[in-house]
């Protein structure tokens, strides 16, 4: 569990998050703090044809337009079903109330469980006012555990939390003024901006992305279209641009992200997501994203294992962590057992001193150079 003090600055973050509109921070902490595959939530007039607004964070990459179709039907969802009795701010373990072996052979469990990794699930209602109907979950998939009941514990102690910030938040998206977030675009000094379509032709960039471009080493611009220049990651970033400017109309938030380790030492974080409704105070396309660019150096290894007594293989395993590598994956690629990856994170912990993956993520951001 969280300490309080990580806990309050968790709860913190949701509601800085309904003033920003930007959740991806909020989701991505959740969904590691219970080693959930996806986290996200959803918010629906419900007497509108209109879908679904989403914001969804996964640690998988997925088809966008599965996540399109589940936008016109999340009401449908079984798992949804098991919180039809809920208050606004209450948590379920949707698996103990429904059993899904019942709908597995499905045409709904093929067309969205399957693809979107889903099938342990914990959810809670944000939203329930005759008007608006607003829904959190997080999801495991069928290979791995059941949630247990401290991650039930703290979705129950988040999302009272959560509701009052949707309630901001859905309050502000009926105000919120497009034509500031376009001119922020432009006015967006210190970090390289640009508003890109779908096939990513450029439709805006401040002067910092000009100086980007001008130095051909992270992006190159044939004809208009941002291209990233790192082979590997080229295909996609290209996919990234196109989904997100697609999800721009249908008021989908995901943010996306691509890290690259420069020659340099320095580390580039290249963020994708959708930009919307400046299209309605200017004549930009529906389907528009917003890519930006952020550079910070990385860590001194050598220093935090000599400063701290870290042995080669728990080194090995920090970095790797801190490239928000998973244990199962690592698993396989160091050729040891999850258990010993366990505990080596947990020498790791007590070393350094923290007791959370997320402490620990906190501690090496303040040894940035």
């Amino acid at each position: 569990m969280l300490t309080d003090s990580a806990l309050s600055a968790l709860i913190g973050q949701i509601y800085t998050a309904s003033l920003s509109r930007n959740w991806d921070d909020v989701l991505g902490q959740i969904i590691q703090l219970t080693t959930s595959n996806k986290a996200f939530f959803f918010i629906e007039k419900l007497n509108e044809p209109k879908p679904a607004l989403l914001a969804l964070k996964t640690t998988f990459d997925y088809d966008p337009h599965v996540l399109t179709a589940y936008q016109h039907e999340p009401l449908q969802d079984p798992f949804y079903q098991a919180m039809k009795d809920l208050q606004q701010g209450e948590t379920v373990y949707c698996n103990q109330q429904i059993a899904i072996e019942d709908f597995i052979h499905t045409e709904y469990y093929q067309n969205y469980f399957k693809p979107m990794r889903t099938y342990h699930a914990i959810g809670g209602v944000l939203l329930r006012d005759g008007e608006y109907e607003s829904a959190f979950a997080i999801t495991r998939d069928d290979m791995a555990q059941p949630y247990r009941a401290n991650e039930l514990e703290l979705m129950t102690l988040l999302c009272p939390h959560l509701s009052q910030a949707m309630q901001i938040f859905n309050t502000l998206q009926l105000q919120k003024d497009y034509q500031t977030l376009s001119q922020s675009v432009i006015e967006q000094k210190a970090q390289p901006v640009f508003v890109c379509s779908a096939d990513g032709d450029i439709l805006l960039l401040n002067t910092a992305a000009e100086t980007v471009l001008s130095q051909r080493q992270l992006f190159t611009a044939s004809k208009g279209k941002l291209t990233l220049a790192e082979p590997s990651a080229a295909e996609r970033f290209n996919s990234y641009v196109h989904h997100c400017a697609l999800f721009a109309a249908h008021d989908i938030y995901c943010k996306e992200a691509i890290q690259l380790e420069r020659a340099d030492g320095s580390t580039t974080i290249i963020s994708v997501s959708p930009l919307q409704g400046c299209q309605d105070f200017t004549r930009l396309p529906a389907h528009i994203c917003l890519v930006s660019v952020s550079q910070s150096n990385n860590l001194d290894w050598t220093s935090i294992k000599q400063q701290f007594g870290i042995s080669a293989a728990e080194s090995k395993l920090l970095q790797a962590l801190y490239l928000k590598r998973k244990l199962s994956d690592l698993s396989p690629e160091f050729n040891v057992s999850c258990n010993t990856l366990r505990s080596q994170l947990q020498s790791i912990f007590s070393k350094i001193g923290v007791n959370s993956q997320t402490e620990l993520m906190l501690k090496l951001r303040t040894m940035q150079q």
